[in-house]
């Protein structure tokens, strides 16, 4: 009756409000065939509805293991997506240590790149939980834990504004060319806070509600933002199989005509690359039309610089 009243309670909203979507918090705690149920009946009404959630349980769980709709038995419900926090973990740091650090504030070692690669890239190590890049919800900033901003700020030996802003844009980039699905909260693309607060549930308006002034004072970031969606749109399906070049203190990934270049520390990064490009992201500024012409390729260090090259 538990399931019966799940399911007939997500068709119902689907089919009276025509809901697309359901996101399911600690889906871990649901078992496999309830979801599996519940998704038969959704497609049926909408066959492009978006399903995803947490795969963990938060606590104890009196559920068998193999019957939890938990990452570990992602590859059981594949029409399923799930948040991707070892991506969120490795791109910023932990989330449950607020000085932790990730590959844009500080650790960009080969542990910390690991998942950032298979991200990008599609390819998961066996031991990973899905090897379908649909499964994934990349992303770096939830209602959970700390904001982006605050984690920065909380972990940098130096967080002084302008560092924060590009450790801040390179996690944007990472996210939306990453493969799976990109994943932001409200008010991430113009440095949210929440003073510092890691668990604001029960806190007032003053802590939790979107401070909208904040899309002014950070209107230059809102539009990186919106220039790496559009870019996402526009040429997502052109980038391809994906190969990847360690800079020391770097990486570069080249994807059929396209070059991404992070650089992770102060270090600029100008790999040996021939040819004419056109640069649709750089330390400043990001859009799906070309920002300016280089015949040699230079990421700021901090910063990350996405190009393409001009064919002959």
């Amino acid at each position: 009756m538990a399931r019966k009243f799940i399911v007939d309670s997500l068709v119902f909203l689907a089919r009276e409000y025509h809901l697309d979507g359901f996101r399911f918090d600690l889906m871990g705690l649901l078992d496999i065939e309830t979801l599996r149920a519940a998704e038969r009946k959704l497609r049926a009404i909408n066959p492009d509805i978006l399903l995803y959630g947490e795969g963990w349980t938060g606590g104890a769980s009196a559920l068998a293991e193999e019957k939890r709709a938990v990452l570990g038995n992602a590859r059981e419900l594949h029409n399923f997506a799930f948040f991707n926090d070892s991506f969120r973990d490795c791109v910023k740091g932990s989330v449950f240590d607020a000085k932790d650090r990730g590959y844009v504030n500080g650790a960009a070692d080969e542990w910390h790149f690991a998942p950032i690669k298979a991200a990008l890239s599609g390819v998961f190590p066996r031991d990973f939980w899905t090897d379908d890049s649909r499964q994934l919800v990349n992303y770096t900033e939830c209602h959970d834990n700390l904001t982006l901003f605050d984690k920065l700020q909380a972990s940098l030996d130096s967080p002084d504004p302008e560092r924060i802003r590009l450790a801040d844009k390179a996690a944007a980039a990472l996210t939306f060319l990453s493969r799976g699905m990109a994943f932001l909260q409200a008010g991430q693309e113009f440095l949210r806070s929440k003073n510092g607060d890691a668990n604001s549930y029960n806190k007032p308006d003053s802590v939790n509600s979107i401070k909208w002034n904040g899309v002014s004072e950070n209107s230059a970031l809102v539009e990186y933002y919106r220039g790496l969606i559009a870019i996402r749109k526009r040429f997502r399906g052109e980038f391809g199989e994906r190969f990847f070049t360690d800079l020391g203190g770097g990486f570069m990934m080249t994807a059929g005509d396209f070059v991404l270049i992070v650089s992770s520390t102060a270090q600029a990064l100008s790999p040996e690359i021939g040819g004419t490009f056109k640069v649709y992201a750089d330390k400043y500024s990001a859009s799906d039309k070309p920002l300016y012409t280089a015949k040699r390729l230079f990421c700021a260090g901090f910063s990350i610089l996405l190009a393409r090259k001009v064919k002959e």
